[in-house]
């Protein structure tokens, strides 16, 4: 399926229960398998720009944004989870960036301009900085420069059953704080000359969330995303020009996908009412002939008012969804 038959065929992909956060996970697989994008020759190569990361990133570590490593973790002949198209590559995440580190545990005060995103902030719907605590500026001595958080940095939960595997892009918050940092159970990636939004949606693509208890290590209660796990993931690469439409693309659909959720939220409440109405006639029918009528326009009627457990209602008039 390409981008234009995705788009034509939108509205029917996603009439069925759970339909829009299904096509949510298919508009991000197929985005990383180069389905959503056409290849073109004038994009530059992936070796190129593989090249021009490996210049780079020594400039931001001597910069104090990155973290020199020792080595930079390659792909084995024959690990790579799926083909891609032709001018693709596999690349590890280290190859593609100039940092990854857990955060530190802060030393916490009621209220400063130092904001510490924790697993809380980073939501799926975006970053929740209300949630955030607040760093005690006499322990900023343990900060050195590169701990500090830059827009574009991606911030990947990597401890704790429900929250592991959470994954976004800090968006510009400098204006209200100038300086953020990160808690240990975060894992920050910083990308060179990569689009943070085509890394996002490899991470959060059914396929790598479908992988993450494989790849994490410890108890169910203690599952833990190593940072050397992080370091050595695979990702599928697309020339930079590529990963601009893609994203394009990407940024489009979901919001019809949010538009999607929002006619369909209308209409569950329109559902709601209608049948929290019709009960309320039945039961308030004192007369035979009146119950039978108000029964025979539920019967009628029942498909449309009983398709989705929401319209289940109890006789206080609670909405509840079924216990399966």
């Amino acid at each position: 399926m390409d981008a234009a038959t995705l788009f034509e065929e939108f509205d029917q992909l996603t009439d069925v229960p759970g339909g829009v956060d299904r096509l949510r996970g298919m508009i991000l697989d197929l985005a990383c398998r180069g389905k959503l994008s056409e290849q073109k020759r004038d994009d530059g190569t992936v070796d190129e720009l593989l090249g021009a990361i490996a210049l780079s990133r020594g400039g931001l570590i001597a910069a104090g944004l990155g973290k020199k490593e020792k080595t930079v973790p390659g792909v084995e002949p024959g690990s790579e989870p799926f083909d891609v198209p032709e001018t693709w590559r596999w690349a590890s995440v280290a190859a593609l960036t100039c940092y990854i580190q857990r955060g530190k545990g802060p030393k916490y005060t009621e209220q400063s301009e130092i904001p510490v995103i924790s697993q809380k902030c980073v939501q799926w719907s975006g970053f929740d900085i209300t949630r955030a605590r607040f760093l005690d500026p006499k322990f900023l001595y343990n900060y050195s420069p590169e701990r500090f958080l830059r827009p574009g940095d991606l911030l990947w939960n990597s401890t704790g059953t429900g929250t592991i595997g959470r994954v976004n892009v800090l968006p510009d918050l400098r204006e209200t704080y100038p300086r953020l940092v990160a808690d240990s159970h975060v894992t920050v990636i910083r990308p060179v000359l990569v689009e943070p939004l085509f890394i996002w949606c490899w991470l959060a693509s059914p396929t790598v969330q479908s992988t993450i208890d494989d790849i994490s290590t410890g108890t169910t209660k203690q599952k833990e995303l190593n940072t050397e796990t992080v370091r050595k993931h695979l990702v599928p690469l697309a020339p930079l020009k590529e990963q601009k439409r893609i994203i394009a693309n990407v940024e489009q659909l979901m919001a019809l996908c949010r538009e999607l959720d929002e006619k369909q939220k209308k209409k569950r409440e329109t559902r709601i009412s209608l049948n929290n109405a019709c009960l309320d006639r039945l039961l308030a029918a004192h007369q035979r002939d009146a119950f039978a009528v108000h029964w025979q326009q539920i019967i009628e009627n029942f498909h449309e008012l009983y398709s989705e457990p929401t319209t289940l209602v109890s006789p206080s008039g609670m909405v509840e969804t079924p216990r399966l």
